[in-house]
C-alpha cells in the first residue's frame, strides 16, 4: 500500500506529528478566535486534546475528565473559562516541548525543566 501511495506522487500524513506541534496549535485557535470562527477553533483543540496526554492535562490544569470528554466528543459547547483553560494547557504543553528538545543529548530532563511547570494551572483561570 506504502508504495503504490508514493508511486501516485502521495505522502504519508501523521497526525500526532502535527498534534505535537502545540505552539502551531495555539495559534492556529487563537487566529480562529480572531477571525470569529469558534466552530473551527473547537475543532483544533479537539485534534490537539486526542493527542494529549488527558490524565496529565485533567490533573495538571484541572479540567473536569467528564467536561474534557464531553468537549473531545462535541456533546457541549466550551465555557469561555474551558477555552481558557484548554488554551493554556496548549501554550504550556509547548513551552515543556521546547524545554525538553533543548534538554541535552542524553535525552535527560534536569530538575529545573521538570518543575518549569507548576502542577496547578494558573491562578487566573
Amino acid at each position: 500500500m506504502e508504495a503504490r501511495m508514493l508511486k501516485m506522487g502521495l505522502t504519508r500524513f501523521d497526525p500526532r506529528a502535527e498534534a505535537q506541534d502545540h505552539a502551531r496549535l495555539f495559534d492556529s485557535v487563537m487566529g480562529c478566535l480572531a477571525e470569529g470562527d469558534h466552530e473551527s477553533a473547537q475543532e483544533i483543540l479537539v485534534f490537539g486534546l486526542k493527542y494529549m496526554n488527558r490524565t496529565r492535562v485533567v490533573k495538571r490544569y484541572h479540567i473536569p475528565r467528564r467536561t474534557l470528554y464531553n468537549l473531545i466528543s462535541f456533546k457541549s459547547v466550551p465555557t469561555l473559562e474551558l477555552v481558557a483553560k484548554v488554551c493554556y494547557a496548549l501554550k504550556q504543553e509547548a513551552v515543556l516541548a521546547q524545554k525538553v528538545d533543548s534538554a541535552g543529548k542524553n535525552g535527560r530532563i534536569s530538575s529545573h525543566v521538570r518543575k518549569a511547570l507548576p502542577l496547578g494551572a494558573h491562578p487566573r483561570l
